[in-house]
């Protein structure tokens, strides 16, 4: 019997039984679909098919490889700084400043842990014939108690001998150089000022041993024209050198500048944003040295000082600008206590207390 729809009775579109022949009307059909797929597969020359399932294993190791990288080389580390190379350079100002640009040694390393991490930068340390760049890939820099790399981990740093206005960089293992000083001391950190002791120049590093379970700091040196741990310098002359550049807490330089005794480096901006810096017309290869955030500036002289890094500071403005207009001298760095308000060079070097020599020859 059928109701007014047309339908048997007891059978309606939405019953089950009705669903179920509906269901094997489009699987039959889906199966079809599928025959004919495998049908033109079967057709395509094996040439073809091998280059898709090339591609597709293909696919598949890169995958596995990726992954792998990750979890071997990056992820069991928290403080990753990879390591860098000067890339171009030009010395200016008669040999006394270079101009460097950096970038990555491992351009593929460097994306890979920036995009699963990320990676710190340390800044290089410029002397006067020596520029000492630091590179690691560490567990936990703050606990380390071991002098051997554990697994992956490295800890090193590049340093650049600067003659003839050549450079001729030289790689040292900070752990081997540990374990070759004292085999009971563990590499704690490096500091970032080289200074002149006795003719040589020096950068402290900082050790700790396990004898006294890793309580007590212990400073020696690096001979940076050896690569040997000595002991340390004189500490009074790293203090010159750290104290030389006071005074760029209250000058107007460019925020994306730093400046620390004798670098000055260019940071957050791809651009520097002077194109008409006195030194891009003076020197015109500077002009692209010095455009991102991987350039630097190194002034190679004994001992940093306002009259060794304010010009070329004026380097990088334009010849209109005034570094001084207007600029007020804090009392804890004028002579006599008070602040003092300048408007010239001269007036600077009048009233601030940290002024010194002349550009080394």
């Amino acid at each position: 019997m059928c109701d007014s729809n047309g339908f048997f009775a007891g059978i309606s579109p939405t019953s089950s039984g009705f669903a179920s022949r509906k269901k094997i009307r489009y699987d039959r059909r889906n199966e079809t679909e599928v025959e004919e797929r495998n049908e033109r597969m079967l057709k395509l020359p094996n040439r073809v098919k091998k280059l898709i399932f090339g591609m597709i294993g293909l696919g598949f190791v890169l995958s596995l490889s990726y992954m792998t990288y990750i979890s071997i080389y990056i992820k069991p580390y928290t403080f990753i700084d990879l390591k860098e190379k000067i890339v171009d350079y030009d010395f200016i100002e008669n040999g006394k400043v270079i101009v460097t640009k950096w970038d990555y040694s491992n351009k593929l390393d460097y994306y890979m842990t920036k995009n699963n991490g990320g990676v710190l930068r340390s800044y290089p340390i410029v002397g006067k014939t020596k520029i000492v760049k630091e590179y690691h890939k560490l567990k936990d820099i703050n606990y380390i108690k071991h002098n051997i790399p554990d697994g992956k981990e490295y800890w090193g740093i590049t340093i650049y001998n600067i003659k003839n206005k050549k450079l001729t960089p030289k790689d040292y293992d900070l752990f081997k150089m540990t374990r070759e000083y004292n085999k009971s001391y563990v590499p704690d950190r490096i500091d970032n000022v080289i200074y002149i002791s006795k003719g040589k120049e020096l950068l402290d590093i900082y050790f700790k041993s396990s004898k006294d379970h890793y309580k007590k700091e212990i400073i020696k040196s690096i001979d940076l024209q050896s690569g040997k741990v000595i002991d340390q310098g004189d500490a009074t002359e790293k203090e010159v050198v750290n104290d030389s550049t006071n005074y760029i807490s209250f000058l107007p330089i460019h925020e994306q500048l730093t400046m620390a005794d004798r670098r000055i480096s260019l940071d957050k901006t791809k651009k520097f944003p002077e194109s008409d810096a006195v030194m891009f017309d003076k020197y015109p290869n500077t002009k692209d040295l010095f455009s991102e955030n991987h350039s630097m500036i190194g002034i190679l002289v004994d001992r940093p000082s306002v009259d060794t890094n304010i010009p070329i500071l004026q380097l990088l403005v334009s010849q209109k600008t005034n570094l001084f207009k207007n600029v007020t001298i804090p009392a804890e760095y004028s002579i006599d206590g008070q602040e003092h308000e300048i408007h010239s060079y001269d007036e600077f070097k009048q009233y601030y207390n940290g002024q010194g020599g002349e550009l080394a020859e």
